[in-house]
């Protein structure tokens, strides 16, 4: 049974993020309907958000790859940053979720409890990591 080193990872970790999700960017978006994310969600089945102001995040570079805990590599993305304002309609978000640049599926997550965008909630953070771990 060979063994994969952490460098290794890395290293194709950085062909991933440099050639593969920067190539045409990563595209950070809400979803505003009560779905749990999981493996099998699929794109038509997420609602994007519609509230006054939003726009889904194209990031820019990812950061360099490093060995993570567990034998694995990390890198994280930049962050995504959904500041709606107190002057928006106020909307309820469940979860975010990544695409490529063609609109393609490539994850996401529920936020802990719905949030509501506008109103009293002033900004979310989203910082996406991609980890490569070994079996």
């Amino acid at each position: 049974m060979a063994a994969v080193v952490y460098n290794e990872l890395d290293a194709l970790l950085n062909l991933i993020v440099s050639n593969t999700l920067i190539a045409g960017g990563v595209v950070i978006h809400l979803f505003q309907n009560n779905v749990t994310f999981d493996n099998h969600t699929v794109i038509g089945g997420l609602t994007e958000a519609s509230y006054t102001s939003y726009a889904a995040q194209t990031l820019g570079a990812w950061g360099t790859p490093s060995g993570g805990s567990g034998g694995g590599s990390n890198s994280l993305g930049p962050t995504a940053v959904f500041a709606p304002g107190i002057l928006a309609t106020p909307q309820l978000c469940y979860g975010w979720y990544a695409t490529d640049s063609a609109g393609n599926l490539l994850g996401g997550d529920n936020f802990a409890s719905p949030l509501q965008m506008g109103g009293t909630t002033v900004q979310v953070d989203i910082t996406p990591t991609l980890s490569l771990t070994t079996p």
